[in-house]
């Protein structure tokens, strides 16, 4: 499914979500974790799982979630050449730089 979706400013994001996939996966018996979702952060991974939980009310597998860092990271890590520095050594590349 190759689409964006637009919500207003005013309107509760999590429950248009979870309105979306209800439509589209949940009443079509289409397999959620095939879905991915990406997040400025975690919390709000949370309340779409806690909404979906709600809606479904039974076992299910659950659709990939990430933060914005960790989508980027899960991306980069595909190539064979990507290597996650930690803070110090990330520093000292910043330091000769």
């Amino acid at each position: 499914m190759d689409q964006v979706i637009n919500f207003p400013l005013g309107d509760n994001i999590i429950l248009g979500i979870a309105d979306h996939i209800e439509k589209e996966f949940i009443k079509t018996n289409k397999p959620l974790d095939r879905c991915a979702f990406v997040f400025g952060g975690r919390r709000p991974s949370l309340f779409l799982k806690r909404e979906l939980g709600l809606r479904i009310s039974s076992a299910y597998l659950s659709p990939k979630f990430f933060s914005m860092d960790e989508f980027v990271e899960y991306l980069a890590g595909k190539t064979n050449d990507f290597v996650l520095l930690n803070e110090m050594e990330s520093t000292y590349k910043l330091y000769e730089f």
